[in-house]
């Protein structure tokens, strides 16, 4: 067999074998969707993302949220799918109810300290200063004693923004020392050294201890406190900062009392707000801390 021959060959075997893939990759294509939709086939998490395009495309808008919900419930903390549950809530302003149920009911099944990560990104130093410093109050401190101190004085810097933490790990440090890891004073007094150098690693360290003493409901509920739930839009109209709610707001932040949060509840209807997470926020069970999100966009705080 001459060479020409055999190169003849083997061109016409490549041809052949490269029209069966391309036969049998478009033949997969073809059947792929339909044995994802009859399940004979476990949907990827692509295969759902694109039903829920393919669904917000229809004006199926129910359909879609359940289909990033589904997703995030997969894949805590996925961006892409987060920002367009986001935005699809942001379009259908009458799916918030109903995300907000979803969200609460997907993140409850969370550890708390996943869904700290969940919602977390993107927030200030302060924000993260201020949930340490409620985490440790709720965990371990009454009022008066040497860490609350340590607390009051953490809150108040964590308000100054180019504020040095150094003169609260040093406090903290001389405290009684850091090594008596049996009490829980000890241990909070650690989250405040973390916190002085990373915010971050202080707000996982005082959300550990936290939850060494309080339930995991109560401890998400927090977490939601400070943060809020991803995907809301953090504005509120000019018209409902009346200087009734402006006052209740500024007094509770203060007193660090925040048993008017229904009152509040009640002036920011009055005011005209008719955004639900905001309402059932101010009048839900709590607990409610420093750092709270609605007290925050009431004050402007960031």
């Amino acid at each position: 067999m001459g060479g020409a021959t055999l190169m003849a060959l083997m061109f016409v075997g490549l041809v052949v074998a490269c029209t069966v893939y391309s036969a049998g990759w478009w033949l997969w294509c073809l059947v792929r969707p339909f044995a994802v939709r009859y399940r004979l086939l476990t949907p990827t998490r692509d295969d759902v993302i694109t039903r829920a395009w393919g669904a917000e495309r229809a004006g199926q808008w129910d359909d879609a949220l359940v289909a990033y919900e589904a997703v995030l419930r997969d894949r805590p903390g996925d961006e892409d799918a987060e920002a367009r549950r986001a935005a699809l809530v942001q379009r259908r302003p009458e799916l918030l109810p109903q995300a907000e149920q979803a969200q609460r009911e997907r993140l409850a099944g969370l550890d708390p300290l996943d869904v700290l990560d969940c919602v977390q990104p993107n927030h200030t130093n302060r924000k993260l200063l201020l949930f340490t410093v409620a985490c440790c109050r709720c965990a371990c401190c009454t009022p008066g004693d040497d860490s609350d101190t340590l607390l009051v004085e953490t809150e108040a810097r964590a308000e100054q923004p180019h504020a040095s933490l150094g003169p609260v790990a040093k406090s903290a440090i001389d405290a009684h020392g850091v090594h008596q890891f049996a009490s829980s004073q000890a241990e909070a007094r650690v989250a405040l050294i973390m916190a002085s150098v990373f915010p971050w690693a202080g707000a996982h360290a005082a959300l550990r201890l936290a939850q060494a003493v309080r339930s995991r409901e109560e401890c998400a509920r927090l977490v939601e406190c400070v943060f809020g739930l991803r995907g809301r839009t953090a504005a509120l109209a000019p018209q409902w900062l009346t200087g009734t709610v402006v006052a209740i707001a500024a007094d509770m932040y203060e007193s660090r009392d925040f048993s008017a949060m229904p009152i509040l509840a009640d002036a920011l209807q009055d005011a005209g707000c008719d955004r639900a997470d905001i309402l059932n926020h101010c009048r839900g069970p709590g607990p409610h801390v420093r750092g709270c999100w609605v007290v925050d966009l009431v004050l402007n705080k960031g």
